[in-house]
């Protein structure tokens, strides 16, 4: 699945190149994610939820305008690495991090705007406890739906409830247990067009 989604992008990346429109441009975004809340699935009616410490967000999305109102394009985000609330295992130095590929689709109503993004989300954890745990992470679905303000013509400020979805993989027992992550986070980010 991981394969499928990274080669439609870079075919569709590929193709809005080849096509672009003196109309496409780029948006640049950085922001604070906050509220950030991990959802750990073990067993199927065992969860554990943890929270994260607020975080930066990078993001750079190419965009190409399909009717009057709509634009709708690509984007790559990096959620810098946030350490955890509470402790993993009893180790409490241990952080994630999320860089979600994804397409996005903007309307455009005046000044305000309302933006979608679906797509794929590596994740990482850097677990920093006991040597005996041997972990592998896995990423998967990501979604977001957001709403923006352009208050000058290449600025704009933008709220984006996301989701990160990954899997995390325990192999230090006989058997590998996999435990299945969800990470949904608010982030207000600042942005320009270019």
């Amino acid at each position: 699945m991981k394969k499928v989604v990274v080669i439609s992008l870079l075919l569709v990346l590929a193709f809005s190149f080849n096509t672009m429109a003196k109309d496409s441009y780029f948006n640049t975004k950085l922001g604070v994610s906050f509220s950030s809340n991990q959802n750990w699935e073990i067993i199927d009616d065992f969860n554990i939820n943890l929270d994260l410490d607020p975080g930066a967000v990078f993001a750079v999305e190419y965009l190409n305008p399909v009717t009057e109102h709509v634009d709708l394009g690509l984007g790559l985000a990096y959620q810098f690495e946030k350490e955890y609330d509470s402790s993993i295992y009893g180790n409490d130095d241990s952080t994630a991090s999320f860089i979600p590929a994804y397409l996005t689709l903007k309307y455009n109503s005046g000044q305000i705007y309302l933006v979608s993004q679906f797509g794929y989300s590596s994740f990482d954890l850097d677990y920093d406890g006991d040597d005996d745990i041997d972990i592998d992470t896995d990423g998967g679905l990501y979604y977001g739906l957001g709403a923006g303000y352009k208050f000058a013509e290449n600025k704009f400020w933008e709220l984006l409830y996301s989701v990160s979805n990954g899997e995390i993989k325990d192999n230090s027992g006989s058997d590998t247990e996999k435990i299945d992550v969800e990470n949904s986070q608010l982030t207000l980010s600042f942005g320009m067009s270019f």
